[in-house]
């Protein structure tokens, strides 16, 4: 079966993405970029292609890794969140995988990107936990976050930049021969302008993957048979089918390694904190799972 690069997505799925997690997350990096580019070259008259300390090619590149790092974490556990409070609506990967033929990745770096678990402002497994044991847990979450929107920004990096400054030396007079541009506000108005593309295209993907996290998780509105409705995640981890197996595996999204605890009726509830029943477990297996 042909593996489809998006997800299916209902109606409310897609203009929420597209409203609240494209186009509203562009502004808003448009906006807090401009102001941080104000305030980098700030003092600054002219203003360079290639010349450090605050060069308009730098910049660019810099922006892209840093930007896509506090987007995987910060948007990524807001819609974890949203998914919990069912105002956005999870999507399960395996029902997708079976009728629509898409899933999240699963192996490589692709694999390794999506498997850490953006539930960073999730609730604790133990709510008894010593304060410094919270913090370190919370931190323990931000960090695994983090290194993976760090990586995903590595690799966008160079080829968003390149295509930003191409554009930039086309249309801006002067940048192209290296001579120095106008100061305020040339550079401010550029970084907006790149961010606002940069959210816009790339804050979609920390948003999916949460979803398709939840989903695994029955977070959100699920359904699986008597089972109601799982409103938290045990401590970043989810459960994700095996590509090689029937069995049902739990992933440990709090690093690379898996614990590989063996599926059953409860494993998943178990993880969860709730024990499920037969019923359960064999809808769940079935790929029966349903929006309410």
């Amino acid at each position: 079966m042909r593996r489809n690069i998006f997800p299916p997505l209902t109606r409310r799925q897609a203009l929420q993405l597209l409203l609240m997690h494209s186009i509203g997350a562009g502004i808003l990096d448009a906006i807090i970029n401009f102001g941080v580019a104000t305030a980098v070259f700030k003092g600054q008259p002219d203003t360079r292609l290639w010349a450090l300390p605050n060069s308009i090619a730098g910049a660019a590149v810099v922006t892209v890794i840093i930007q896509e790092t506090l987007t995987w974490v910060l948007d990524g556990g807001l819609a974890w969140g949203e998914v919990r409070k069912g105002v956005l609506l999870p999507i399960y990967p395996e029902e997708t995988a079976r009728r629509r033929g898409w899933s999240l990745p699963r192996k490589g770096l692709a694999g390794w990107i999506c498997r850490g678990s953006l539930d960073v402002f999730g609730p604790l497994p133990n709510p008894d936990l010593p304060l410094r044991s919270k913090i370190l847990k919370r931190l323990g979450r931000v960090l695994v976050s983090a290194s993976r929107g760090c990586v995903l920004g590595l690799i966008v990096a160079l080829p968003a930049a390149a295509v930003a400054v191409g554009i930039a030396v086309a249309v801006w007079p002067g940048l192209a021969s290296g001579d120095p541009v106008s100061g305020f506000p040339g550079p401010q108005i550029f970084s907006a302008i790149y961010t606002f593309f940069l959210g816009v295209i790339l804050t979609p993907l920390s948003t999916i993957t949460a979803m398709a996290q939840a989903g695994e998780c029955g977070a959100g509105p699920v359904k699986l048979g008597s089972v109601g409705s799982v409103s938290s995640a045990e401590d970043a981890e989810t459960g994700s089918r095996d590509s090689h197996s029937d069995n049902f595996k739990l992933q440990d999204f709090d690093g690379p390694e898996s614990r590989g605890t063996e599926g059953g009726p409860n494993s998943t509830g178990q993880l969860l904190g709730i024990t499920m029943p037969e019923s359960a477990y064999t809808a769940s297996k079935n790929n029966q799972i349903r929006l309410e």
